[in-house]
């Protein structure tokens, strides 16, 4: 093969595991497709294909991105014994799909299990690993130990902010592979349409009478493990209190 075949064919694996990270990279995606040196390999995993979510894969359809590979990750229960194993599983069919399609480098974003599960499929393979997100924090969740071990595992990173950068470079990465490169959701906010107030009123159903704000919650995963509390929306009674 020569080297403008072998650029030609350089083909980019992303795995996009449930609504959050595809709306993230939707954009990359696209910008992939559009290059003519490049060629996209889309897997779709987990939520994609749950009861719940079963329809949502249908969109990357919708938006002309052709999904490569449905990658079915079970989990029977929500125990921590449960997880483990679903992740055991999670690499073995991961690794028999990277192995299989062989991509020059992976892109992966976040933090979740089964991302985690992917990054090690392809250490192991030896394929490249592009990590977005990395250097961030989240307390009190295992999230946090995720994302690092996914940074460790990876060769190249593009991080949200400069702070997140620093931390990579804290946690021993080579400078000239971090690029702070902002928020992929900083896209997407650009290119998008906003409601005014009539149309969000009806789309809401209610009436906007005074100024607003929005509350997001993320309970502490790790919360079971370090705290003698039979009740677990203690955390979200007390914000609540606070409001």
């Amino acid at each position: 093969m020569t080297k403008i075949e072998r650029k030609i064919a350089r083909k980019i694996a992303v795995i996009s595991s449930n609504r959050a990270d595809a709306g993230l990279l939707t954009g990359l995606m696209h910008s992939i497709n559009q290059h003519s040196d490049l060629k996209l390999l889309l897997f779709v995993s987990s939520m994609h294909l749950s009861d719940h979510d079963h329809d949502f894969w249908q969109e990357f359809t919708a938006q002309k991105l052709n999904i490569t590979e449905k990658i079915p990750l079970l989990i029977n229960g929500n125990q921590p014994l449960d997880n483990a194993i679903a992740l055991g599983k999670a690499v073995q069919q991961f690794a028999k799909v990277l192995q299989h399609y062989q991509p020059d480098i992976l892109v992966i974003l976040g933090d979740r299990f089964e991302i985690f599960a992917a990054a090690s499929a392809a250490m192991m393979l030896q394929i490249p690993v592009a990590h977005l997100h990395g250097g961030e924090l989240t307390l009190g969740a295992i999230d946090d130990a995720i994302r690092h071990a996914i940074s460790k595992m990876a060769q190249i990173h593009f991080t949200a902010t400069e702070q997140y950068r620093q931390r990579l470079l804290q946690m021993g990465e080579q400078p000239d592979r971090v690029f702070n490169v902002g928020a992929t959701s900083t896209d997407i906010l650009l290119d998008m349409n906003y409601l005014n107030r009539q149309a969000l009123e009806k789309i809401l159903n209610i009436k906007i009478k005074h100024a607003f704000f929005l509350i997001t919650w993320h309970p502490e995963t790790l919360q079971a493990a370090h705290t003698d509390s039979d009740d677990p929306l203690k955390g979200l009674k007390e914000l609540i209190k606070a409001l």
